[in-house]
């Protein structure tokens, strides 16, 4: 996409020390090391759309967001959450009523999850339009040869555009539609059960958004060649290429995302980026 690395500089994410926003800033500074493509298209342009260049803050919030939700749920899991609850203090049985059952702190941060993925979900579709759009990647239309005839990578976007378009539905809190039960005793209910429910679901979705981001940005790499991608995207488009080939007519292109899929679910794509960002 003719992109540069300048909302990159560690001297800029230094002003905004949010942690996630830091970490996604230094991974991709780390990433995209000798990348002749970038080197090529350096001054292409003065700044980035912001779904490349806020991928620091938007990917970095929802890091923080995960992270959150992370601490909230492992509390959780090791939490006792009965009513009543018995202590044994003394030899003493003691009956305790409360209300540790109310799941309020997983509803809520399950509701924020939700959010944090829809922001993820519409960067990512973002990027897969505009890499297909030949005005503003200036790669063939559609990631296929113009002289072909044929539609190449024209399908999945719109796919990412309807699962992006599900999240945004999905963002809306559950936690807020309370009612009153038990005949007013529990007047006042955490809807968590939804609101994992919703979270589970826009994770799925995303997942498939991500594919078809891979899949997009993938078959774009080859029409830059003879240059090299950087280091990180090189590793990806080998790793990537095992399962889903590139593609230089129609076909479908479901068995591709699914594949794609999976290869996200296996964590191994992830391992080997996490691997090549801990390298000094």
């Amino acid at each position: 996409m003719r992109g540069n690395t300048r909302g990159y500089d560690a001297r800029l994410h230094a002003l905004r020390p949010h942690p996630g926003q830091q970490e996604t800033a230094q991974n991709l500074r780390r990433l995209l090391k000798g990348s002749e493509i970038l080197a090529r298209y350096r001054d292409h342009r003065v700044q980035d759309a912001l779904s490349l260049r806020c991928i620091p803050q938007i990917h970095g919030a929802v890091r923080d967001q995960l992270a959150h939700c992370r601490q909230i749920m492992t509390i959780e899991l090791n939490s006792v959450t009965d009513n009543p609850l018995f202590l044994v203090e003394e030899d003493r049985l003691i009956v305790m009523p409360g209300g540790n059952g109310h799941g309020a702190p997983t509803a809520l941060a399950l509701d924020a999850l939700a959010v944090a993925i829809a922001q993820l979900s519409t960067a990512s579709q973002a990027r897969c339009d505009r890499i297909t759009n030949t005005h503003l990647s200036g790669l063939p239309a559609f990631l296929i040869s113009p002289d072909s005839g044929y539609s190449g990578m024209m399908i999945p976007p719109y796919v990412a555009a309807a699962l992006a378009g599900d999240n945004r539905s999905l963002a809306g809190p559950a936690s807020i539609h309370t009612v009153s039960t038990c005949a007013g005793q529990e007047d006042h209910v955490s809807m968590g059960v939804a609101a994992a429910r919703k979270a589970l679901k826009a994770v799925e979705n995303a997942v498939d958004i991500v594919a078809i981001e891979l899949l997009c940005a993938c078959q774009a790499l080859e029409f830059h060649r003879p240059l090299r991608a950087a280091v990180g995207s090189e590793a990806t488009l080998e790793r990537v290429r095992q399962a889903v080939p590139f593609r230089d007519k129609d076909t479908l292109l479901y068995p591709d995302i699914h594949a794609l899929r999976a290869l996200i679910h296996q964590g191994e794509l992830s391992a080997m980026l996490q691997a090549l960002c801990e390298e000094e």
